[in-house]
């Protein structure tokens, strides 16, 4: 059950839903490519999933829109989390999000070359 703040329960989960497409075979949300009036989002974590990771690349994903949609959340968030496969280590997907030094912390099954 979720919280309820007109019950006094101010730790209420919030989710952004807009005007995109959900699906692509991964049950994934992408909203336009330019969201409008979300210089005034703020959040307090992104956490986000990404095609590959790569040093001079940084942080990649498949999808045009979901990247543009990726990096203003990472903008617009105090900390950003990114959760991947280790497999996406050392590759570089079609369309780049941000930097290295943009993430906080990475969260993988397992660190590359152990």
């Amino acid at each position: 059950m979720l919280p309820d703040p007109s019950r006094g329960q101010q730790d209420a989960l919030g989710l952004l839903l807009g005007p995109g497409t959900f699906g692509s075979g991964l049950g994934d949300l992408v909203l336009p490519v330019a969201l409008p009036g979300t210089e005034g989002i703020s959040a307090d974590v992104a956490v986000i999933g990404v095609g590959g990771v790569w040093a001079r690349a940084g942080f990649t994903t498949t999808n045009l829109e979901e990247a543009q949609m990726m990096a203003q959340m990472i903008e617009s968030a105090q900390r950003t989390i990114v959760v991947m496969h280790s497999s996406k280590f050392g590759r570089s997907a079609f369309v780049h999000i941000v930097r290295l030094d943009a993430i906080g912390l990475l969260i993988t099954d397992q660190l590359p070359g152990t």
